[in-house]
């Protein structure tokens, strides 16, 4: 299923990814067994996004929008064969 993002990613290697991953993750464990459960999700997503900059990444969301190009058109009304890039071109 094509997915459309609203902003400008770079590719990075399989291994700079696992490194990041493995970090991440760190991170979500470390918060879950000092907060516990049963906080509000924004909560845990301010926490990861305060530990992610202190550790150096850059422009970190908490949320990003995700738009399915199938639904999209389908929502829209386009017609089969055409293509979403085609409507997203001004």
């Amino acid at each position: 299923m094509p997915i459309e993002k609203m902003f400008k990613t770079r590719h990075i290697s399989e291994e700079a990814f696992r490194k990041i991953d493995f970090q991440i993750m760190g991170f979500t464990f470390e918060i879950q067994n000092e907060m516990g459960r049963y906080w509000n999700e924004k909560i845990y997503q301010n926490e990861l996004a305060y530990r992610c900059q202190k550790a150096g990444f850059h422009k970190v969301e908490t949320e990003v929008p995700i738009i399915f190009l199938s639904y999209l058109a389908s929502a829209i009304g386009l017609p089969r064969g055409r293509k979403m890039k085609e409507l997203m071109t001004p």
